[in-house]
């Protein structure tokens, strides 16, 4: 009969059917009304077919709902993952991710579809299997009862019996439908107890026949329903027992059908959607090549639409970096537009970078980067020669490596083919003055062309800097001329050494330029003279050195040597007047010049230390024109201990030294022996110096005095040394009567203190006779 567990386990196998008998929509489908049995190897299979498309099929198939919207919702999921991360930009990964999802699904259906584990054995059970057997309805068919046993306790583990113990079990007929035999009991009356069929099987093939059975055959009892009265009579029931049982039919073709269709779908559907991006994606190239890249960027931006992702095509991809090198070009452009050269040519050139080692989508690019750099270069060519204030050598140096730059860049374009024409150009344009003969002019617009080579190693550049070099020795010739017409020597003298300093060695250039640069210094120095600046005069003369002009350009250096130290003079500038007037004394002793030299070089140093007006101590002053005829004899004695110099500037200019002296005070100006001179000079009034000779200079002060000769006496002049100090600076008053008292000297110079304590001269002078 037929148990709980048996309907149980019928079920669990069964699950396209539910205990009330009916059918779920895709189960029903699937079915092909078949029982499917624990053993059946193609149910399995059949999951997994229908799983592998990522619907969730092979759940449904299995009966599972919720298993199959959880499949459905991981491959959903999986798509919105792929959209949100870029899944186009590494196709191979996802690929394999979504590769691994469907294996996943299709081993999860494979696996919930494998057959369980049979239940230990136990007492055999029979059950029906008719088609009404399970709600109690009777059939026109024979019942038949499949019986299972035990294996024998002495039969070898999984080994089949010898033999299957067969029972056929007649039923009763059903009341209206005479016996075919005689029946044992009344029709209409249910058995009086179950049916018991005593069944024994053969002994194991280990067992003697003649032994007893190792155990007692084995019993099993069955219950079975009447038939309804209605029925036709039905055939003696047949129980087919075995160790297994009769194998059921296995699984049928339609859950084959519905997952091949379902992959079919799917891939059919997966290949057409990945045709829509590409479309979009050829349209934006199309609009990019023609260089509308507003027009590119609409589609572009279609096929990286997030529904595209997952169709693992490189479309999105490439749109998303097709669009980033459109955008490129479309800042170039906006650039181009606002005339912003370096930036726009930035763009264009980083947009064909994008695409080395290929051609670029828009193929004009290259092309239109050309002339972008030409239309730059003339643009700073414009630039450059309206800077007419700027001489260096930068002023053309953007100009030039921009016009290389588009040879470089550009070798086999037309732009490349006009850069040599365009250079003409520029330097014709840029030395137009030259063209003109205006040399002065040309200078300055052949200097920055001159310097180009300095400032850039370019071909070109060189190029330009040789013929700017070659004009300018021409150049600084004609401005020398053009100078010397107009009365400007001494702007000349820099034109014409110019001139031979850039002239090819030897050439007639070089020679006409020398000859004329003498000439500029001669004509400068002399105009120089003429005009009062002596001490400017002195180096065009000085230069001179062509043959016929020396002669003259040294005569006019010896006066104009001592007119600049008379200046330098007049101007209280002692040492400037000692270098122009020693200087005339050694290079001219024999010249009366030197002679009148020496003069003011004495006046100078007496000027220095007295202060007054220089005007006085010069040759032929005031002090010179004292004189009323004839001389006098002037006697002078030192007593001072160390030697001095006397100098003394009047109607004579003269000094002497005398040796130092034993020392002492005024009171041994009478001592015998002490050091003496005697002169004389005409008569006069004269400026006197007296100063220490050697190392005791500095700690002595020099002194200043006045000396008035007349005519018919002999006079003597006798110095010593004292000691002085004072609680403050001598001011320099320059009136000698103001202060003479303090230096005990009534009538002596005024001389300003140099140091606050030391020694100084003090002077006797008497009459003598």
């Amino acid at each position: 009969m037929t148990t709980d567990d048996d309907v149980e386990d019928t079920e669990k196998h069964h699950p396209a059917r539910s205990s009330g008998g009916r059918r779920r929509p895709l189960a029903a489908a699937l079915d092909t009304g078949e029982r499917h049995s624990p053993g059946d190897k193609r149910r399995p299979l059949a999951a997994a077919l229908l799983n592998a498309s990522g619907t969730g099929a092979g759940y449904l198939f299995l009966g599972s709902r919720v298993l199959a919207a959880a499949s459905l919702a991981g491959t959903v999921l999986l798509l919105i993952l792929a959209s949100v991360a870029n899944a186009s930009d590494r196709p191979g990964v996802w690929a394999f991710v979504y590769l691994l999802w469907l294996a996943v699904s299709a081993a999860g259906a494979w696996w919930r579809a494998l057959p369980r584990r049979p239940r230990p054995p136990g007492p055999p059970t029979a059950q029906p299997v008719w088609p009404g057997a399970a709600t109690g309805l009777g059939g026109a068919e024979p019942a038949t009862m499949a019986l299972r046993t035990p294996a024998l306790p002495d039969q070898p583990p999984g080994q089949p019996p010898a033999e299957p113990p067969t029972v056929a079990l007649r039923t009763p007929p059903p009341p209206n439908q005479p016996p075919a035999e005689p029946p044992t009991r009344p029709p209409t009356e249910p058995p009086a107890e179950p049916a018991t069929v005593a069944l024994r099987t053969p002994p194991p093939p280990s067992q003697p026949p003649d032994q007893p059975p190792a155990h007692p055959p084995t019993q099993f009892s069955a219950q079975l329903p009447a038939q309804p009265p209605a029925l036709p009579p039905a055939e003696p029931a047949t129980v087919q027992l075995g160790a297994s049982g009769s194998p059921p039919p296995p699984t049928g073709w339609r859950p084959f059908a519905v997952g091949v269709l379902l992959l079919v779908l799917v891939a059919a559907g997966f290949a057409a959607f990945r045709t829509v991006p590409q479309r979009a994606f050829d349209e934006a190239q199309d609009a990019h090549a023609a260089g509308d890249c507003e027009a590119a960027t609409d589609h572009y931006e279609d096929a990286q639409n997030g529904l595209y992702q997952f169709t693992l095509t490189p479309a999105p991809a490439d749109a998303r970096r097709e669009q980033a090198n459109c955008e490129l070009l479309r800042d170039a452009s906006r650039r181009e537009e606002a005339e912003e050269y370096p930036e726009a040519i930035a763009g264009f050139q980083d947009y064909l970078d994008r695409y080395a080692g290929g051609a670029p989508v828009w193929t004009d690019a290259d092309a239109h980067l050309a002339g972008l750099r030409m239309d730059y270069a003339d643009a700073l060519a414009d630039d450059a020669l309206a800077a007419t204030g700027e001489t260096g050598g930068t002023r053309y140096l953007d100009t030039v490596d921009a016009y290389a730059a588009v040879r470089q860049h550009h070798p086999d374009s037309p732009e490349a083919e006009a850069v040599p024409g365009r250079l003409d150009e520029l330097y014709a344009s840029g030395t137009q003055a030259y063209a003109d003969e205006r040399f002065c002019a040309a200078i300055d617009e052949l200097l920055p062309f001159a310097d180009l080579d300095a400032e850039s190693q370019s071909k070109d550049a060189a190029d330009l800097a040789a013929r700017a070099e070659e004009a300018l020795p021409q150049a600084h010739f004609g401005c020398g001329e053009i100078r010397t017409g107009d009365d400007r020597h001494c702007d000349a003298i820099d034109s014409f050494q110019q001139a031979a300093d850039t002239a090819e060695a030897a050439s007639a250039l070089a020679d006409d330029a020398g000859q004329s640069l003498n000439e500029a210094r001669y004509d400068c120095g002399t105009a120089r003279a003429a005009a009062g600046n002596a001490c400017q005069a002195v180096e065009p003369f000085d230069d001179v050195n062509g043959a016929g002009l020396v002669n003259r350009a040294r005569a006019g250096l010896r006066d104009a040597l001592y007119d600049c130290g008379v200046a330098r003079f007049r101007d209280r500038d002692h040492d400037g007047a000692r270098e122009s007037l020693r200087r005339l004394r050694d290079d001219f002793p024999d010249s009366a010049e030197a002679d009148q030299a020496r003069d003011v070089l004495i006046a100078v140093d007496i000027n220095e230390i007295n202060g007054r007006d220089p005007d006085g101590l010069l040759p032929g002053g005031s002090f010179a024109e004292s004189s009323v005829g004839g001389s006098v004899t002037i006697e002078i004695v030192n007593v001072s201990s160390e030697e001095t110099e006397i100098l003394w500037a009047g109607p004579e200019h003269g000094s002497i030294t005398l040796p130092a002296g034993p020392g002492g005070g005024e009171s041994s100006c009478n001592d015998s022996g002490l050091p003496t001179r005697t002169i004389s000079v005409p008569t006069g009034d004269y400026q006197v110096a007296i100063r220490t000779v050697g190392d005791t200079y500095d700690v002595t002060e020099p002194y200043a005095d006045v000396w008035h000769n007349d005519p018919g006496y002999i006079y003597e002049y006798c110095t010593w040394l004292e000691d002085w100090s004072f609680p403050y600076e001598i001011p320099d008053y320059g009136d000698q009567a103001s202060w003479g008292a303090g230096w005990g000297v009534g009538w002596g110079d005024g001389l300003a203190a140099r140091e606050t304590s030391g020694q100084m001269p003090r002077t006797s002078f008497a009459v003598v006779k």
